[in-house]
């Protein structure tokens, strides 16, 4: 029923047999139990109205959901038969708080007992106090630029590399604070892709300048930005300033400065939603904020956001090498040699410079002292498991 889940598992039938349910696939796909561990291919029960899934979810855990509105909250109470024994909290209610400061907020006001991605600019408001617990760890979800190859003047790649070396990564991640880590290449290095063994995107503002002149920009009137043909090269950068991150003010002034520092004149534009602008490309960059390994692979982000015709493909990548290895990488099954071709195609986005990667953010939980048992996890999908509960 799901678009995504069908190219996700290149699915040919599901069959029963007893207490069986033999999955057969379209080919061999070596991503495939990575795959079905994405949240999107939870139980779901299918004697149910499906079609109200969104507004009435029925699915197995240690909670059953009871009332649900869509990005508001849902309130769900403890499930007795659950595989993995009775949860220890009778029931929970959730929140989906989008702004950052409120959901700092609204911890320390006790409005929640708990909460997930706290920002770099609040985790100070939680540390070395004991009130409240703090776990953080390397995440796997990265800041990065997509760029729209598929119009002048980044369909050269000359400009996309010239970009990449005028970012100062490590400045960005230390005034992003808060664990944030520079990354420079698409997976980051919580990720086992080779990712100290890479050639990665650095800063380099003297490799920037001298790619401009390749490309046949200078600047020719001393107005401080390179030009060609009498006009600057001026881009057009999306963001939002979501729960996502894509680019919060912080980023988008850093980088605003930086390019400039090069002579690339950049316009940030703010919008609520990207979705159109995914899809109408329109822009030059584009913020995004992907979790590069939902389900522990790296097929799927490869997948998504590089291979030719890609759902996630907004820079309009096309690579025969490149798809040539994600492609092989669907067909091996070995863990090892998995990583090895992921390496490769780490490589090949680096070198053609397909998206700027800024930084990896730590994935930050923090609780009030009353919680035991909250997880933290690299991919930031839980923290609320069977055993968290409050004391009395």
């Amino acid at each position: 029923m799901n678009e995504r889940g069908e190219s996700a598992l290149k699915l040919a039938s599901i069959d029963v047999d007893g207490e069986y349910v033999i999955i057969k696939t379209k080919e061999p796909y070596g991503a495939f139990l990575a795959n079905i561990s994405d949240p999107m291919f939870i139980i779901v029960d299918t004697s149910a109205d499906t079609s109200k899934f969104k507004e009435t979810p029925i699915c197995t855990g240690p909670y059953m959901v009871t009332s649900f509105k869509p990005a508001t909250s849902f309130e769900a109470v403890a499930y007795e038969n659950y595989w993995g024994g009775k949860p220890a909290l009778d029931s929970i209610t959730v929140f989906d708080i989008e702004d950052d400061n409120t959901r700092a907020l609204s911890l320390q006001s006790g409005d929640v007992d708990m909460a997930q991605g706290i920002r770099a600019g609040d985790i100070a408001l939680f540390t070395d106090n004991k009130d409240y617990i703090v776990k953080t760890t390397t995440g796997t979800r990265i800041e990065f630029m997509a760029m729209n190859t598929a119009k002048a003047p980044l369909n050269d790649k000359n400009i996309r590399l010239a970009i990449n070396s005028a970012v100062d990564y490590d400045t960005i991640a230390k005034v992003v604070g808060g664990g944030a880590v520079a990354v420079g290449a698409p997976f980051p290095a919580s990720a086992p892709y080779g990712y100290n063994e890479l050639n990665k995107a650095t800063y380099n503002p003297e490799k920037t300048k001298s790619l401009l002149a390749e490309a046949g920009y200078k600047d020719t009137n001393n107005d401080g930005y390179v030009d060609k043909n009498g006009k600057n090269l001026e881009l057009n950068v999306y963001g939002n300033t979501g729960a996502s991150g894509r680019g919060g003010t912080t980023i988008s002034e850093l980088l605003e400065s930086q390019l400039k520092n090069v002579g690339i004149k950049v316009n940030i534009k703010v919008v609520e939603n990207l979705d159109e602008i995914e899809k109408n490309g329109e822009f030059d960059l584009l913020f995004q904020n992907w979790q590069t390994v939902s389900t522990g692979d790296s097929q799927w982000f490869l997948d998504n956001a590089f291979k030719t015709g890609g759902s996630g493909n907004y820079g309009k990548y096309s690579n025969k090498k490149l798809d040539d290895l994600i492609n092989k990488l669907a067909t091996t099954f070995d863990v090892k040699e998995r990583e090895k071709i992921t390496k490769e195609a780490s490589q090949i986005i680096i070198d053609e410079g397909y998206g700027t990667y800024i930084i990896s953010q730590a994935n930050v939980n923090v609780s009030n002292n009353k919680v035991e048992n909250m997880h933290n996890f690299p991919i930031d999908y839980y923290f609320l498991t069977v055993d968290t509960k409050i004391k009395k």
